[in-house]
């Protein structure tokens, strides 16, 4: 059906690409354009086009609209044939393409073939091998209607490379130089630009500057793709849902993702294939497809799952995501979907450290499970935390890269992540209570812990700390006084009941209180002589460790000096 499609609308294409042509040439007076065309199509189609183009109003401002007009329109029709013929699968994965999808989609390519091949001529057609040429751009987009073909690796290069001298490229890749050449006076002026090439796709990602969307992604100007300038390279990024700018829409729950420009940049890349295949209508139809409710989505936007989307996804094929067969760089692996990375963080027992029996976070699959470390430690220990076991089965479409992110701490806490993009992560807690730090990983086409998930490892350490809280009111010879032990005992990684050890660790000289202890949470102290005194209160607790064997006792003290 693909085929039937596009050698339907390859005719079509042709004389509204004449139509246009002589429209454009009589009323903008657009003289780089050559009607000799004509000469140069088959005897039946330029007499049909010459018979159009005597009729009167053809050749008029309104001729000019009612092609571009009936151009959109047969367009929109068969964008709505594919939207209509694509039912989503459940769970996400490789869409089945009905016949009307297939049918639709082949007339996309023949029309945007038809309107090229026409252009080129009227282009380079008078110069030596021009019309040469213009068969051979032609062709190249015409192929696109084949599925073994548009996911052929090879093949998608050439079509890359081809979209730079396709007419019906030409708006989207002038709004994509003029945004570079924005963003190249702004590195100028000192704003931090990175231009990098994704040369698979022929395309050029600008990555900062002043010209990118108001969320944290990216989009495709056809051979350009811009980039947001807080997004990270290679390692996962996060949206927290907030307005960037005081023009942008507030973000919401659905805009808070992670991944990596590195790893978007696949299907990004995959957008600059649609336009050399679809053309340019297409292009921005898809992007109203998938921000705007349209006629074939009464329930609103379709989102990722729109048809322009569903076709750029299958350069990267992310996981709990939709697509279509039309540019999956393997053909074998066309409906298995990209493996996700899988995190692994392995905690360091040790002095002051211990590895608690913890609960399992799903994977994103039933035979998948991940542990979420609980950690216990006491104040100041460092706690080593090593992702080395984190792993990608397909390693596609980029080497992992990994966020720590320090979720919740307590209120005193000043700790922070030093290097949030490491492999292993050093952290200390400085006081006590309940840290929680998330673990991301991505392989570049996949945020979260597994195949299907968009969910971060949960970390959660729990610190053992001492406090002496002192009586409210002034200490007086002869009269008792209550000091509380405070602090945090461990919650969440044991259950086992904490202890409490107090000591006068320091007396005046006359003093008979000196060693005298207390083994509750409180303690009451009546001084017999004045001057100062010093209170010792350690808390310990036992920790079962996740690794078997017998409880482990952890331990803080704190001292307090007093006087009376």
């Amino acid at each position: 059906m693909n085929i039937l499609g596009a050698l339907l609308a390859l005719i079509p294409g042709m004389i509204l690409g004449v139509l246009l042509i002589a429209n454009l040439i009589n009323v903008l007076g657009w003289n780089i354009l050559s009607l000799s065309v004509l000469t140069l199509l088959p005897p039946g189609i330029n007499l049909a086009i010459n018979n159009l183009l005597v009729i009167p109003g053809i050749v008029s401002w309104a001729g000019l609209l009612a092609v571009l007009f009936v151009l959109i329109l047969v367009t929109l029709l068969a964008y709505w044939s594919a939207v209509a013929g694509s039912p989503l699968p459940t769970p996400p994965g490789l869409v089945t393409a009905g016949v009307s999808e297939r049918l639709g989609r082949g007339v996309l390519v023949g029309l945007c073939t038809g309107l090229n091949y026409v252009f080129l001529l009227a282009l380079i057609g008078i110069f030596p091998g021009g019309v040469v040429v213009a068969h051979v751009l032609a062709g190249i987009n015409l192929l696109a209607c084949l599925i073994p073909t548009s996911n052929n690796p090879t093949y998608q290069v050439v079509l890359a490379y081809t979209g730079l001298f396709l007419p019906m490229n030409f708006p989207i890749n002038l709004l994509g130089w003029v945004a570079g050449g924005i963003n190249s006076a702004a590195a100028a002026l000192g704003t931090p630009v990175t231009v990098f090439g994704e040369w698979p796709r022929a395309s050029a990602v600008m990555y900062g500057g002043v010209v990118h969307g108001c969320f944290r992604t990216m989009f495709n100007l056809s051979n350009f793709i811009i980039a947001h300038p807080t997004m990270a390279r290679r390692a996962p990024w996060v949206d927290p849902g907030t307005q960037l700018a005081a023009l942008c829409p507030p973000a919401t729950a659905a805009s808070t993702r992670w991944d990596s420009v590195d790893g978007i940049v696949f299907h990004e890349g995959s957008h600059t294939l649609n336009v050399a295949a679809f053309g340019w209508i297409y292009h921005l139809i898809g992007a109203a497809d998938e921000w705007s409710p349209m006629p074939w989505s009464p329930g609103g936007a379709l989102g990722a799952n729109a048809h322009a989307e569903l076709a750029a996804e299958s350069g990267v094929r992310r996981a709990g995501r939709n697509w279509i067969d039309m540019w999956t760089p393997s053909a074998a692996a066309a409906a298995t979907g990209n493996v996700g990375a899988v995190p692994i963080v392995t905690p360091t027992a040790g002095p002051g450290v211990v590895v608690a029996p913890s609960a399992f976070v799903p994977a994103g699959a039933p035979s998948i499970m991940v542990p979420a470390p609980v950690i216990a430690c006491e104040r100041n220990r460092t706690v080593a935390l090593d992702s080395t076991g984190s792993s990608d089965a397909d390693g596609f479409p980029t080497p992992l890269g990994r966020l720590w992110r320090l979720r919740q701490i307590p209120n005193a806490s000043a700790v922070t992540i030093g290097t949030p993009n490491a492999v292993t992560l050093n952290f200390a807690p400085d006081v006590g209570g309940i840290y929680n730090i998330d673990f991301l990983i991505t392989d570049g086409g996949n945020g979260g812990p597994a195949p299907g998930s968009n969910d971060p490892l949960p970390i959660t350490i729990d610190v053992l700390s001492a406090t002496i809280i002192p009586p409210t009111n002034p200490m007086a010879v002869g009269t008792t006084s209550g000091f509380a032990g405070g602090g945090n005992t461990l919650t969440a990684a044991t259950p086992l009941p904490a202890q409490f050890a107090w000591i006068v660790r320091a007396a005046p000289a006359a003093s008979a209180l000196l060693g005298f202890t207390g083994s509750t949470q409180g303690f009451m102290l009546t001084p017999d002589v004045a001057g100062d005194y010093e209170i010792e209160l350690t808390v310990s607790q036992d920790v079962v460790p996740a690794a078997g064997g017998g409880p482990v006792t952890l331990s803080d003290t704190a001292r307090l000096t007093v006087t009376v």
